[in-house]
């Protein structure tokens, strides 16, 4: 969590369930959002955290803190989910895993021993995603967003201080890419940022030296996801589901 303060009471209310152990990560909020989350851990069986980090490296300390042997299911505190969402843990009960767009349900122990959540502040669900290899996939909308935003405002930084967060934000976004989805940093930048393209030649080296985080050899890490998705896809109303959830996408 960072900065959700307007939202994390709503996402906490609608995945709440009395046999569900709720931890959550928070990057040191200045909006908060901490503090709100400590008043909601008296009402809900939830565990908070803080440490620096990334949205990938948050995941991981939150999968560290989960019981032993539990199924584990990400969720995050900007989104309101809906009743599929728990049909989807439900489903990964019975079958030992599944998953839904944006959302991975797997065993704890299975997760770490996959290598679990990266240090990633994008693309870090689609690398989780590829590597834990689900038994289904259920093609359904799981939430809605609340509200979005690439960087929060924080007054006490002032102007100066804030763009240089976010100029920090935006190049680091730009090498999560490259790392995530296996592209050439430089195709990356074609993509996203024809402005970033002049810091390809420096940024490169970064890409080169991480490596990227591919698992098949000539097959981008999206192009694996959606041929892993379709390999194991089941009807919604299989698992009690309406159809006017259906969601499926490709990524290319």
């Amino acid at each position: 969590m960072f900065n959700n303060v307007n939202t994390v009471e709503e996402s906490i209310k609608s995945i709440w369930r009395p046999d569900y152990e709720i931890v959550v990560v928070d990057n040191y909020s200045t909006d908060w959002a901490w503090e709100k989350l400590l008043e909601l851990g008296r009402k809900y069986n939830m565990r908070v955290y803080r440490y620096k980090c990334s949205r990938g490296l948050g995941r991981q300390i939150a999968l560290f803190k989960c019981p032993e042997k539990s199924i584990t299911a990400c969720f995050d505190l900007d989104t309101r989910y809906n009743y599929a969402f728990h049909k989807v843990i439900e489903a990964a009960q019975i079958y030992g895993s599944a998953s839904a767009p944006n959302l991975v349900v797997v065993e704890r122990e299975y997760a770490l021993r996959r290598g679990g959540w990266r240090d990633l502040n994008v693309g870090e669900d689609a690398d989780f995603a590829v590597r834990m290899y689900t038994r289904l996939h259920v093609p359904v909308v799981v939430g809605e967003t609340l509200t979005w935003s690439y960087t929060q405002f924080d007054a006490r930084k002032g102007v100066q201080g804030v763009f240089m967060k976010f100029m920090k934000r935006f190049v680091k976004a730009h090498m999560d890419s490259s790392v995530t989805y296996g592209i050439g940093f430089s195709n990356t930048l074609r993509l996203s940022s024809k402005r970033l393209i002049v810091l390809s030649p420096l940024l490169t080296p970064y890409a080169k030296v991480t490596g990227t985080h591919t698992y098949y050899d000539l097959l981008l890490n999206l192009s694996v996801e959606n041929l892993e998705r379709l390999s194991r896809l089941i009807p919604p109303r299989k698992l009690g589901i309406n159809e006017d959830l259906f969601f499926f996408n490709i990524d290319y």
